[in-house]
């Protein structure tokens, strides 16, 4: 099975990990550098999908979903989503792996945009608990909020997304997932969480500190990705 992998905020020094690594796509301009990379990871063929065009980056779905499209061009069969977010649940920390269990869109026009709904696979996702279970990986598990961004939560908004039932927050994610189960491809979305969001804290968020935490979490990332190749998902 080939598997891609869509690496958020931090997270693509993962990219750094592939060998015999073949550059498919490369393209410097806009906010995210953003390159594909085909090679061998646990000896299984892997891609890398580093860099998204965001919604507040452009309105253009050609640059949105320019990686899933590249995903499905090259036949990968399970598209691993990965996301640097905000924590809203008080239970998760700095550096934990949150598996997406559900959505709650706030895009507005991606809720439908001629798509089907977003097919959670729970065979997988539960496939995926058991392997983490089994060798001591802590994955916390949860329901990943999207708001068009660019600028973070204020207090009000945090309160709200947690009154709603968000585990996490971000600006990423769910249109990729909209667009992968239409295509009919098996899918898993990961959020890093990359700072604690309070109602109450005085602290603003600092970009630079979610790349860094991003950056300390990718060898879990690692280690969760070697566990899905090792189990052959």
């Amino acid at each position: 099975m080939k598997i891609g992998i869509i690496l958020g905020s931090g997270l693509d020094n993962f990219a750094d990990k592939i060998s015999e690594p073949e550059i498919l796509f490369e393209e410097k301009s806009g906010i995210h550098h953003k390159k594909v990379i085909r090679g061998q990871f646990n000896n299984r063929e892997i891609f890398t999908f580093s860099g998204r065009t965001h919604i507040y980056e452009s309105g253009s779905d050609k640059e949105i979903f320019k990686n899933i499209k590249l995903a499905h061009l090259h036949k990968i069969e399970l598209i691993i989503i990965t996301n640097a977010a905000g924590g809203l649940n008080p239970e998760f920390k700095i550096g934990d792996l949150m598996l997406i269990t559900s959505v709650i869109n706030l895009f507005g026009k991606y809720l439908k945009n001629g798509m089907s709904e977003i097919n959670f696979n729970r065979y997988l996702l539960r496939k995926i608990n058991s392997i983490a279970v089994e060798n001591n990986l802590i994955l916390k598990k949860g329901v990943y909020c999207a708001s068009a961004g660019p600028n973070f939560e204020t207090k009000s908004e945090i309160k709200f997304l947690k009154k709603i039932g968000a585990d996490a927050v971000g600006m990423s994610t769910i249109p990729e997932m909209y667009l992968a189960s239409s295509l009919g491809m098996k899918m898993l979305g990961l959020s890093c969480i990359t700072n604690i969001l309070s109602e109450t804290s005085e602290k603003t968020v600092d970009h630079a500190e979610i790349l860094e935490a991003g950056n300390s979490a990718s060898q879990k990332l690692s280690g969760l990705i070697s566990l899905i190749m090792e189990n052959k998902i």
